[in-house]
């Protein structure tokens, strides 16, 4: 007889973690954008294949991808993040579960969003928790002045 899936909430957060995240990025200036994603499981229980996904922004390129737990990639600009069974049986409600790094090069100025959604086997009571987004602003490149000897 197969074990009933018991719901249970996963919820997802993203943020701009770049270094002075308050101050814009200037394009051209060489610098990544540092997108952080956590995760938690809001139950006692664990969630099964828990699966990050987040589309690639236009407007940028991949630098890298980097989670704590399980394994991601990217195809077709959609980064794909499976972190597996996440969440310890036993431990308090709200524990944090784990975290995904996505650094990205700006081509083009203006804001920059990225969209981040979670997914697992059992049955969510809460689905709106399960996207998040974060935003940065890249500044166009600095003007170059001109110097002029008559």
């Amino acid at each position: 007889m197969a074990r009933a899936q018991l719901p249970h909430d996963i919820r997802i957060s993203s943020r701009n973690d770049t270094y002075g995240a308050l101050l814009p990025i200037r394009l051209g200036d060489g610098k990544d954008i540092r997108f952080g994603i956590s995760v938690w499981v809001e139950s006692r229980r664990q969630a099964s294949d828990v699966v990050v996904t987040a589309e690639l922004p236009e407007g940028v390129t991949l630098s890298s991808i980097n989670t704590d737990k399980g394994t991601c990639g990217i195809a077709n600009n959609l980064i794909t993040c499976n972190m597996g069974i996440v969440g310890a049986e036993g431990q308090q409600a709200f524990d944090w579960s784990g975290a995904i790094t996505v650094l990205v090069r700006p081509t083009r100025d203006g804001t920059i969003t990225l969209t981040s959604r979670i997914t697992a086997s059992e049955p969510d009571p809460n689905p709106s928790n399960n996207t998040a987004t974060a935003t940065a602003t890249v500044n166009p490149p600095k003007s170059r002045k001109r110097v002029r000897f008559f």
